[in-house]
């Protein structure tokens, strides 16, 4: 019996190990920009993350810009004080928080963000 249910623990491990379906971690952060019109990176290192939501912090007095490394007031995601855009939630770990900038109109102004990683 014992020989049976230790099979089947290690075959529910594989099968979450090889599906990429195992416990999320949850990570959060802040990036501001210092010079409005030069889009900033959320992360410095290399960070991947399956699913990314940035948030435009509520004491913004402008709209921030969320994208790519060409992100600006005329491209990517339009945040105003309080809004938020979830990234569509892959399943693996795609989202590179290197290649994820924010913009702003205002000097300092920025998001929050949150991420998960498997």
């Amino acid at each position: 019996m014992k020989s049976v249910l230790k099979r089947i623990i290690l075959s529910l491990v594989l099968v979450l190990l090889l599906t990429g379906t195992g416990l999320a971690r949850n990570f959060d952060g802040v990036q501001t920009v210092t010079a409005a019109g030069t889009a900033e990176a959320l992360a410095s290192a290399r960070t991947m993350a399956f699913t990314v939501t940035a948030q435009a912090i509520e004491t913004n007095t402008d709209a921030v810009f969320v994208g790519a490394s060409t992100v600006d007031s005329t491209r990517g995601a339009y945040l105003l004080a309080g809004d938020s855009y979830t990234f569509p939630e892959h399943p693996n770990n795609v989202y590179d928080l290197r290649e994820i900038f924010v913009d702003a109109a205002v000097n300092g102004e920025g998001v929050r963000f949150t991420y998960a990683r498997r």
